[in-house]
């Protein structure tokens, strides 16, 4: 596994570490284990296997940011929480804007991705979901997740200090420190493939906003946030909780005075919603794409209200 870290200065107190990895996995199943109440289902839903371990991944880490006294001592987190968008299982670490917060909390995360070690957590999560685990597709899930490339993305107002004589950043601290806590995988046998993945993925019975834009992920929630239903975003899908919901022209035009109202003529947004999609915990690539783009006030107007 080799960790990989950008940086975005914002001019906030905290700092948000967004931790993304490829995987499958199941982001109707991953609400289910993040609610923690029991499931009745008949069968498990496609990527449950998946799901549940990255989750257990998820839980070892934010158990010891929040719960270890020594490890809440040295990187003062205030918040973890995960998600899964666009093929990315994301955890966000919220601490203070330090380069030693960041640092240490980074180390912890990095140190207790160990996927061939969450098989408690996994059966747990299995048994949530109504499933019986089973050792060979833990194995099988363990191998698929493997050792993964690791994108970090903090976005904060952290000193990270000038090049000194030898070229070093507090970046490149960072990542040296980080990539010396990676842990070495090796391959479990026997292993075999989950039942959930022969089947098909479902759809939700609520209404949905869906869009292909390069930043749909950003104009959804820029429009989850202007709605005054309960709503919830899949990658590139916007679900709204409320049956008899339609985009219809005059809440469009409120959508259009509330992005003028909100965002003015600031010449360009991308710092600005780059911070706002860290708090909501997007994947790395997403918020990535959004730091490099120059984005205005009357181009995000136009984009939201083509969808």
């Amino acid at each position: 596994m080799s960790v990989h870290i950008d940086y975005l200065y914002v001019n906030s107190g905290v700092a948000n570490i967004c931790i993304s990895w490829k995987t499958e996995a199941n982001w109707f199943v991953l609400k289910k284990l993040l609610k923690g109440e029991p499931c009745s289902c008949t069968k498990l839903s496609k990527y449950s296997e998946m799901t549940a371990l990255n989750y257990a991944i998820f839980d070892a880490i934010n158990t010891r940011l929040m719960g270890d006294p020594k490890a809440q001592a040295s990187t003062k987190c205030s918040k973890v929480c995960c998600n899964y968008s666009n093929g990315h299982f994301t955890i966000c670490i919220t601490v203070p804007a330090s380069l030693s917060a960041v640092r240490k909390a980074l180390n912890i995360a990095v140190y207790n991705f160990r996927p061939s070690a969450m098989y408690a957590g996994y059966c747990t999560n299995i048994k949530i979901l109504n499933g019986r685990p089973d050792k060979k597709e833990f194995a099988w899930c363990c191998n698929n997740i493997g050792s993964p490339k690791m994108h970090v993305m903090v976005v904060g107002k952290v000193n990270l200090g000038k090049e000194n004589s030898a070229k070093i950043t507090g970046l490149n601290i960072i990542s040296e420190s980080c990539n010396a806590k990676v842990q070495p995988y090796k391959k479990i046998t026997p292993d075999a493939v989950p039942v959930s993945h022969a089947e098909t993925m479902g759809d939700t019975e609520f209404p949905t906003l869906k869009s292909s834009s390069k930043h749909s992920t950003l104009l959804l929630e820029l429009i989850s946030d202007f709605l005054p239903q309960s709503t919830a975003i899949n990658s590139n899908e916007l679900i709204i909780y409320d049956k008899g919901f339609k985009m219809n022209d005059s809440m469009r035009d409120r959508l259009g005075r509330w992005c003028d109202s909100k965002f003015g003529k600031i010449d360009n947004l991308s710092d600005i919603l780059t911070w706002h999609l860290s708090t909501k915990c997007v994947d790395c690539e997403t918020l990535n794409n959004v730091a490099n783009s120059k984005i205005t006030t009357s181009e995000l107007k136009k984009a939201l209200l083509d969808i």
